[in-house]
């Protein structure tokens, strides 16, 4: 039984570790395009600020 405990635990650990830096991966790609606030509103003009909808996610 203590055998199959230290052939696992370290296989369980990597396996938990590489799905963790692939979900990191996921949410670093996802807020690439997140760009500077200041840009945004140089870019775009008054009304155009006050039609788009809000992206924000509210938990």
């Amino acid at each position: 039984m203590q055998v199959v405990l230290v052939v696992l635990a370290p296989v369980i650990v990597i396996a938990f570790a590489m799905a963790m830096e692939h979900i990191e991966t996921l949410l670093k790609h996802r807020t690439d395009h997140v760009g500077d606030p200041q840009e945004f509103i140089e870019s775009h003009t008054p009304s155009d600020l006050l039609t788009e909808p809000a992206h924000a996610r509210v938990s």
